[in-house]
């Protein structure tokens, strides 16, 4: 007896008002399952308080207005049998440098190929656009992210420790990565 091979719809299409709900709780769940780390001091809490904020679904809302408005910052959801599966957000820093700001991806969709399609889809758009170097910044500690970005030609760049602010007292270690197109 044959397996039946089920096969999905991917689409990747530039954000619209009606993914901002999906794209809002993919923020959140995927902040929430990456960035609290007892080394560092950041806890549950402090990752929830900044993506549980009120104000969040406003800025989405405002992200999307300026998407519709301005070239020079994109996101792309990317859509699994019609399921926010994950999204890229970029920035055009000038008319030859631009940096990925974000790239998730829903936990259950980590491990099956739709973070590279992500990857290679928006390098190919930057290409695209004339962009001749990429940066993206992660957290030190998230080592699935730096090896993911290593795997499409990053390399290393810079090291903050105290970088991005999770509260008065505790910052985010960054690793600063870049690519040349």
């Amino acid at each position: 007896m044959s397996k039946e091979l089920k096969k999905s719809l991917v689409e990747i299409k530039l954000i619209t008002e009606t993914d901002a709900e999906g794209y809002i709780d993919l923020k959140q769940r995927s902040w929430l399952d990456t960035y609290p780390n007892q080394k560092h001091g950041i806890s549950y809490d402090d990752i929830y308080k900044l993506v549980t904020h009120k104000s969040l679904k406003d800025r989405i809302q405002q992200t999307i207005f300026e998407i519709q408005n301005n070239q020079k910052l994109s996101v792309y959801i990317i859509h699994v049998d019609k399921k926010v599966a994950g999204f890229v957000n970029y920035q055009l820093s000038s008319s030859t440098k631009g940096k990925i700001q974000e790239i998730y991806l829903a936990p259950e969709y980590i491990g099956r190929s739709y973070g590279g399609m992500l990857m290679v889809f928006t390098i190919d758009r930057l290409r695209k656009l004339q962009i001749k170097e990429i940066t993206a910044e992660v957290a030190k500690y998230n080592i699935r992210a730096i090896k993911f970005y290593e795997d499409f030609g990053f390399v290393i760049e810079r090291d903050f420790e105290n970088c991005f602010k999770i509260n008065d007292k505790v910052y985010m270690p960054i690793i600063k990565l870049k690519k040349f197109l």
